[in-house]
């Protein structure tokens, strides 16, 4: 993951990765498919990609278990950092 929009979200205070930690909880993914590519964008400095995704996953927490399946689109935003291309940021459609 490069540092940018996304990486700034998950890690700010109240972030989701900080949520997770004061809460006890974590997820798991019994499998994530990508449906279809919807949307293509070249560029040589921020290509994009808005595809289908479905997730099987589910929230472990100190109260239990809870299972989840959800199929929504996301745009992916890349940008090459170092010679390698990395997510920049995400956004659910």
């Amino acid at each position: 993951m490069a540092e940018g929009p996304l990486w700034t979200d998950l890690t700010k205070t109240n972030g989701s990765i900080d949520w997770l930690k004061s809460n006890n909880s974590y997820y798991s993914y019994n499998s994530t498919r990508v449906n279809n590519v919807i949307r293509f964008t070249p560029s040589e400095t921020m290509p994009s990609l808005l595809v289908s995704i479905t997730e099987d996953s589910v929230l472990h927490s100190p109260s239990g278990s809870d299972p989840s399946v959800t199929t929504n689109n996301y745009l992916y935003t890349l940008k090459q950092e170092n010679g390698v291309w990395k997510v920049w940021d995400y956004r659910k459609q």
